[in-house]
């Protein structure tokens, strides 16, 4: 035995030997297999990630125009055919994006059988050497990864048919749905558009409250389509408005949802006035005016998007959202209002010498709106410009909004002058001692009126202005005169001799055709002209004389302040401030003679209304929008 143990052990040096060298040819084997492999691995890896993120992009692109679609549907913007277009387009999306899953999956199906060989090829090995028994637990992990992969990848695109079959249903269940939406709608606006009344909602959001106009129109002889875009105003007659207001503006609220609730109570107003039954057939809108424009940009715009969304869930029509639902702006007001007095005389779609001038006097602006009987006067000067169309017909009219031109904003701006000037220099009292009677056919230019803060002539005796403190109590003050007071305005308001590129020009340097001659029409004078003159005249039509005979005789009878103020029976004529009535009138005269040109002898028509309808441009605004321009 012990021979035999001797024997053994002499053999030994060479058997650590051999097996190092088999182990080492091993690894080297293994090393360059596993290279190969591994590359071969990384490049089908790389193949697989592209694929899978093709098949992201072609997903993603494909849910939002699915999204795209929906939205366009539920918005009526897309028809039921145009929708069945995009289920096709879809369908085939998704045939390509199945071929594209399965190229994934016999890639990833090569990698498993790969290390299926890999595993057999070293389970083979395992008694060869201890590195290759060491290498078998890897493989196995590998290999369990792999199935796991793979099972992931094929629930993956279960899951991603399912997805995308679920979606595709949706869509389709929505193109239903919309198809019946759509026949419905198509149905309403059948008997919308058979009614034989049209009613229209506009609100007025002014600077001291919101008003709302409801009109009510009948539909007087179904107009023929015989013209690509037939117009329905010449078959729209006016015979019912309801006008509701409150004195809460807009611009007053803090909160942008209580500006919206301020309007809840108009807009019941306005649901119960109109037949249930016509409801989503009437075009709702709002139109603020300055006062919201002040309190600056962000703020009101917020204001109009929850105004917007308030009448969203009402159940009247925002036909155009963003339009609906805005600033009107200084050059809108105008025009529109020429339209509503055309509109209201019948002058439209006539002879076009007859419409009508407009003047427009509010508190911070004025505007005029003249359609010429020769479009070339306003050749090149389209900034001034503004165009109807009506019936087949095209109305080119010429506007201007003066902004600061208003009557009380005209009156602040000379008080402000007065006030700059007494600061700069000392002027002499003006001489009212002058025997020589005015010469009416050139008031103002013989005024020999000087800025004097103490002795403004435009006062009552006595009056002291409190903001201002220019005052008329000098000396016990001068005796207002329109005179003087014209003089005044014309320096500092109404400045005539302010050039503006053109061969005519209205005032403060801006274009304005020549009122003696574009226009034969007649000149309609509202607003503030019918408020301050109104109570003076004997009829509804007042040259422009007139003014100045009446602006002459208030202001040489005006009382002194104290005995204004000593006045126990209510203001004659319902004038506020009567101690305004000579400053005012006096205004009113140069803008219209000194400002916009017209002589003595132009007669205005001062209305209120025009058969039995404001003159207001709530009315231009309903008609633009039933019009769908």
């Amino acid at each position: 035995m012990a021979v035999r143990r001797g024997k053994r052990a002499g053999c030994s040096p060479i058997a650590p030997v051999f097996a190092l060298l088999t182990i080492a040819l091993l690894m080297v084997v293994y090393f360059m297999a596993f290279t190969v492999g591994n590359s071969s691995m990384v490049s089908r890896g790389n193949q697989k990630l592209e694929l899978t993120a093709h098949i992201v992009r072609m997903k993603t692109e494909r849910y939002v125009q699915c999204q795209s679609q929906v939205q366009l549907l539920r918005n009526g913007q897309t028809t039921v055919t145009q929708a069945k277009e995009v289920v096709d387009g879809t369908r085939k999306n998704l045939e390509t994006e199945l071929e594209l899953l399965k190229s994934r999956n016999e890639l990833a199906t090569q990698e498993v059988e790969e290390c299926k060989l890999k595993k057999k090829e070293l389970s083979g090995k395992q008694q060869e050497g201890t590195g290759s028994t060491q290498r078998t637990p890897f493989a196995e992990e590998e290999y369990q990864r792999y199935m796991a992969a793979i099972a992931l990848i094929n629930g993956s695109s279960r899951v991603g048919r399912q997805s995308t079959s679920d979606l595709l249903t949706a869509l389709t269940r929505e193109v239903e749905k919309q198809k019946k939406l759509w026949s419905e709608s198509v149905k309403l606006m059948s008997e919308c558009n058979n009614a034989a009344t049209r009613y229209s909602v506009v609100f007025d959001a002014g600077s001291t409250g919101s008003r709302v106009h409801v009109f009510r129109y009948n539909l007087t002889i179904e107009p023929q389509n015989t013209t690509p875009k037939m117009s329905l105003l010449p078959f729209l007659q006016l015979n019912d408005e309801l006008f509701v207001q409150n004195h809460a503006p807009l611009s007053k609220f803090d909160n942008v949802h209580d500006a919206a609730a301020s309007l809840t109570d108009l807009l019941n107003a306005a649901k119960t006035y109109v037949p249930h039954s016509m409801h989503a057939c009437v075009p709702i809108e709002l139109k603020a005016t300055a006062g919201l424009r002040r309190i600056g940009r962000e703020r009101a715009l917020a204001v109009l998007d929850a105004v917007r969304r308030h009448f969203q869930l009402g159940p009247f029509w925002v036909q155009k959202e963003t339009d609906s639902v805005r600033i009107l702006e200084g050059y809108e007001e105008g025009p529109l209002a020429w339209l509503t007095v055309n509109y209201l005389r019948g002058a439209l779609g006539g002879n076009a010498n007859s419409t009508a001038t407009i003047l427009d006097l509010g508190g911070g602006s004025t505007q005029i709106v003249i359609h010429p009987d020769d479009a070339k006067v306003l050749e090149n000067q389209k900034k001034f410009t503004h165009e109807f169309h009506v019936n087949g017909r095209s109305y080119l009219v010429y506007q201007h909004s003066y902004e600061g031109n208003g009557l009380h904003a005209a009156k602040e701006q000379l008080l402000s002058a007065v006030m700059a000037a007494h600061a700069s220099t000392k002027e002499a009292i003006p001489n009212n001692n002058n025997d020589n009677s005015p010469n009416t056919d050139n008031v103002g230019d013989n005024a020999h009126t000087k800025t004097v803060i103490d002795a403004f002539p435009c006062f009552p005796k006595g009056y002291i202005h409190q903001e201002t403190n220019v005052s008329n109590i000098k000396d016990g003050g001068v005796s207002p005169s329109m005179e003087a007071c014209v003089e005044l305005f014309r320096r500092y308001v109404v400045r005539k001799n302010e050039t503006c590129g053109s061969d005519t020009c209205g005032f403060n340097g801006v274009f304005q055709p020549n009122v003696k001659t574009a226009s034969t029409g007649p000149v309609y004078a509202f607003s503030y002209y019918y408020d301050r003159l109104k109570p003076y005249m004997e009829s509804e039509v007042i040259t422009v004389g007139g003014v100045a005979s009446i602006a002459t005789r208030v202001c040489g009878e005006m009382k002194s302040m104290e005995e204004i103020k000593n006045k126990t029976e209510e203001k004659k004529n319902g004038i506020l401030k009567e101690e305004m009535e000579c400053f005012e009138l006096s205004y009113m005269f140069t803008l219209l003679h000194h400002g916009f040109g017209y002589p003595y002898e132009q007669e205005l028509h001062i209305a209120k209304k025009i058969n039995g309808f404001e003159t207001a441009w709530a009315l231009g605004a309903s008609l633009v929008t039933l019009e769908g321009k």
